[in-house]
């Protein structure tokens, strides 16, 4: 297993040419090494990885009377993005220490929902829930540089389905997309979509995670740690959401022994949304306040 300071392979999404429907061009996933990692983002000491994390701390800088929720964060841990009541905010700061800025992605708001944002590692490309005709649905956008605006958001339609699709999140590790789907029933599942370098695949369920309801998909920067919230018995309240983990030793490997996170969860519903390169920070949407608001736990 992948820990500490070590190189890891950083995912980043090329897009090459066209769209991400089936003969519609190229989108492919490159594995690059971003060569030695450090322990955690800028200058900050490593911290204990068998430790349990803290308690959660509000991100009181983004949070308002509206609900807010899936902060996604790039690599630096520096800039990302998170949805308030029906709209994706970009989040920036400077360093660690400092609180974020945010304002509004402009080019992907409508009259309809855009929640729950997750972008590929280069932030040319980034996948999100869409209310479309009372239905939701996972949508795409592209752009050439960061320095522009995305392009028009498209449908994903490999994933499309009559049911409701939400919780997105790209994965660093194996260049997939995990998300939370109600397609094969009525409980709430967790699903992964091979990407082929042409175009995503048909959605597999990870059957070794079902339970009650599922979602919320966080993987960790190596691929081998899954956090996601479920309803299963043995959190602090029976019915509500609580954070849980499972790992693997291969990324060929199913998810094995489940277990509930220390320390993060409490009687309301709670969620993961970002996990830092170096495993020492879970990022965290909650509504223990009343509103659904962002945290952040950290590791000693």
């Amino acid at each position: 297993m992948v820990r500490g300071a070590v190189v890891f392979g950083v995912l980043r999404a090329i897009l090459v040419t066209g769209c991400l429907a089936a003969g519609c061009g190229r989108f492919a996933f490159d594995l690059v090494a971003d060569g030695p990692a450090s322990d955690a983002p800028g200058d900050q000491a490593p911290c204990d990885l068998t430790a349990p994390f803290g308690e959660p701390v509000a991100i009181g800088e983004l949070n308002t009377a509206a609900n807010e929720g899936s902060l996604r964060l790039l690599s630096d841990e520096l800039t990302g993005y998170f949805h308030s009541s029906l709209d994706i905010f970009r989040a920036v700061r400077p360093d660690l220490a400092s609180p974020f800025t945010f304002t509004l992605v402009t080019e992907l708001s409508s009259a309809e929902l855009e929640q729950e944002p997750t972008v590929t590692g280069d932030d040319l490309m980034i996948v999100f829930r869409k209310r479309v005709a009372g239905n939701n649905e996972l949508f795409y956008a592209t752009r050439t540089s960061r320095a522009v605006p995305f392009d028009t958001p498209a449908l994903i339609t490999a994933l499309a389905s009559s049911e409701t699709d939400s919780q997105p999140f790209l994965s660093p590790g194996d260049g997939q997309l995990y998300f939370q789907s109600m397609r094969d029933g009525a409980d709430e599942d967790i699903y992964r979509s091979v990407h082929n370098g042409t175009a995503f695949g048909a959605p597999v369920l990870l059957d070794e995670l079902r339970a009650n309801n599922e979602g919320d998909p966080v993987l960790s920067f190596d691929g081998f740690d899954m956090y996601w919230r479920s309803t299963r018995p043995g959190g602090p309240a029976d019915g509500t959401f609580n954070i849980w983990t499972a790992h693997r030793d291969t990324l060929g490997d199913p998810f094995g022994a489940i277990q509930l996170v220390a320390n993060v969860n409490s009687t309301a519903n709670d969620g993961p949304s970002w996990l830092s390169t170096d495993g020492c920070r879970l990022y965290l949407t909650s509504n223990r306040t009343g509103n659904y608001d962002l945290f952040v736990t950290s590791r000693p």
